[in-house]
């Protein structure tokens, strides 16, 4: 055991390190346009961009979420940079990583409770430590959870949920040892806890109810999540069900439950719209169907989402996926071996006809349904993608670590489990649009060499001069972060202040040439232009750039990979080839992403078209 602490020790530096590097792979936008780039705005002072989420008639997003995974750590920083006058630290690293740090600390409460779960449900601490040890060894782990994902902190709700529900277990006495209950010895018998005093407390009811409102608002899927464990919690009290004591509990539940929402819905209705609060102390005597008018206007953001993801039309504009998509396609992509280990569990248990003897058992088979319920509700949403099952990966370490008292036997497994999340991190924390992240530094390393040239000051050009406008714009990319480009504006020196307008324009992956081509002209008119996109793209779109266009590469990067854009596509094939280099230089050479400068258009000469006389065509007219 003494190993496994070791190496779990070890596993979390790793995770730290893996934080700190950073890392440059780009995997869903969300994590910038859902937290980050929301907070660096409210908060910072950042130029930022939000998106419809936020600035739609009916918001779909609670502030709750940006403000625990990023707000936090913005108003620490800035409290102490403030204090300590340490401007030299805002940079697009310090910004980017706060965040991030932020969520790999959070992430170690998921540890504390899939080590307290593991442990309280089969009453073995060997048992906690595999569990926690493979959490911290999952790819997952290093590459979700340490990110301002709403599905990170979902998966801590989870986790935080499954511990308030499940019940707490005992080592069976001496003379309560049955035969059949523990053959061969193989693990302590356990019985339910009778001295765990009232399950149903008014503090543990708040924390369930606060878990559950807070989860919900986060994201509404969080109710497939909490399903099982609520109904657990309800129904776990043995000694003293009843049909009276459930009601009552219920009602508690629904009590607390409502004041959290009612909560969140004021601290959501005060950010979104703040004018609406301040009529109600402009309201003169109690009027019923004035107070009424007034709470249906309050903004409710969990339904605002409910109702804008049960239109299919709405969820096609971000992809329809068969049913089977979490089952077969996303559940190996997170879990590996895990996944296949588990199903291996499955079919093992049903074809032994394995009865439930112990309390272990019925804990165990708990966690399951723990799995297999939300698995099967997500699934029927037509739009899924892999992070949407992040939060499984809390039951199922608990579920697979019974397999690996003998560690000793499990060589191969662990080597498979090793490789596979090797390559996962690399594919997603790495190369996975692994370009957006550095060109980002590379605009603001722009920005401000052109501010210091440009600024206003003894010998130098003024700033309205046309060349202090720069436009950056990416093609066939994820949309860019715009708060980590220019950071220009929180910066207090008198030097430091604005002199740039910086446009940062996305044009994302399934825009025509033509109207990429259109942008670059427009802007040039009265901007410094630089585009960005990967290598990947169609061979005839470069030749293009480079032909009507006067440009030159300012910023390369490697490795880049666009699953849009991949580099093995057909028309890949009629790309020239470049004989001098290595027989994989040329595939390598599609894994870049590439930043121009576009100079100026260049005037295409007229084609000359000759032209010969017509031949006169007499026609009679016949009568």
């Amino acid at each position: 055991m003494f190993m496994l602490k070791l190496v779990w020790m070890h596993l979390v530096a790793l995770r730290f390190m893996l934080c700190l590097m950073p890392q440059t792979g780009y995997i869903f936008p969300d994590e910038f346009f859902q937290s980050p780039e929301v907070m660096a705005g409210d908060i910072l002072g950042l130029s930022s961009h939000l998106t419809w989420e936020w600035t739609s008639e009916n918001p779909i997003r609670s502030i709750l979420y940006p403000f625990l995974s990023s707000g936090i750590p913005f108003k620490l920083f800035m409290w102490w940079k403030d204090f300590f006058d340490a401007e030299q630290l805002l940079t697009p690293f310090i910004i980017l990583i706060l965040p991030r740090c932020w969520m790999t600390i959070q992430s170690l409460l998921i540890d504390f409770f899939i080590y307290k779960i593991a442990t309280q449900a089969f009453r073995d601490s060997l048992n906690g430590w595999l569990a926690v040890t493979l959490f911290a060894s999952s790819y997952t782990t290093w590459v979700f959870c340490t990110r301002t994902f709403s599905n990170a902190t979902e998966t801590l709700c989870l986790a935080a949920l499954l511990y308030l529900a499940l019940p707490t277990t005992k080592l069976k006495d001496e003379d309560e040892q049955v035969a059949d209950d523990a053959p061969n010895n193989s693990q302590p018998a356990v019985v339910a806890d009778k001295s765990t005093g009232d399950e149903s407390s008014l503090t543990q009811t708040l924390l369930v109810s606060m878990v559950t409102v807070c989860g919900f608002f986060i994201r509404t899927s969080f109710v497939a999540f909490a399903f099982v464990p609520l109904l657990l919690w309800m129904l776990k009290d043995k000694r003293e069900w009843s049909i009276s004591s459930l009601i009552a509990k219920a009602f508690r539940l629904g009590v607390f439950g409502l004041a959290w929402v009612l909560a969140l819905v004021l601290v959501d209705t005060a950010y979104h719209n703040p004018s609406h609060l301040t009529k109600l102390t402009s309201m003169g005597s109690f009027d019923v169907r004035e107070y009424f008018d007034w709470m249906t206007k309050l903004t409710l953001t969990p339904l605002n989402n409910v109702l804008y993801n049960s239109n299919l039309e709405n969820l096609g504009q971000h992809g329809i996926h068969p049913c089977y998509t979490h089952l077969l396609v996303n559940f190996p992509i997170l879990f590996g071996p895990l996944a296949l280990l588990l199903l291996f569990l499955g079919f093992r248990a049903l074809y032994r006809q394995q009865t439930l003897k112990t309390a272990a058992d019925m804990n165990n088979l708990f966690l399951v349904v723990s799995i297999v319920s939300p698995l099967a509700i997500l699934s029927m949403i037509p739009h899924q993608e892999p992070r949407f099952i992040l939060p499984l990966v809390v039951p199922i370490v608990v579920v697979v670590a019974q397999c690996f008292k003998k560690l000793g036997e499990h060589k191969l497994f662990f080597s498979l489990w090793a490789l596979f999340n090797m390559a996962a991190f690399f594919a997603f924390g790495v190369i996975h649009q692994g370009g957006v992240l550095p060109s980002i530094d590379y605009i603001h390393s722009v920005v401000e060499l052109e501010e210091s040239i440009y600024g206003r000051g003894p010998g130098q050009r003024s700033s309205t001069s046309n060349s202090c406008n720069l436009t950056f714009i990416y093609y066939h990319t994820y949309m860019p972060p715009r708060h980590l480009t220019d950071l220009s504006t929180i910066r207090k020196s008198p030097e430091r202040v604005r002199k740039c307008k910086v446009n940062v324009i996305d044009l994302a992956g399934s825009t025509p040439y033509y109207l990429f081509e259109k942008n670059i002209r427009t802007w040039l008119k009265h901007s410094q232009v630089f585009v960005v996109f990967p290598t990947s793209i169609p061979c005839e779109d470069i030749e293009r750039l480079q032909t009507r266009f006067s440009a030159r590469i300012t910023f390369e990067y490697f490795p880049h990979f666009s699953g849009e854009d991949p580099p093995w596509q057909d028309n890949m094939l009629a790309c020239p080839r470049d004989d001098t280099t290595m027989p994989l230089g040329d595939y390598f050479d599609r894994l870049k992403l590439r930043s121009y400068r576009i100079e100026h258009a260049v005037t295409l000469p007229v084609p000359t078209v000759k032209i010969s006389p017509l031949p006169v065509v007499r026609e009679s007219i016949v009568m």
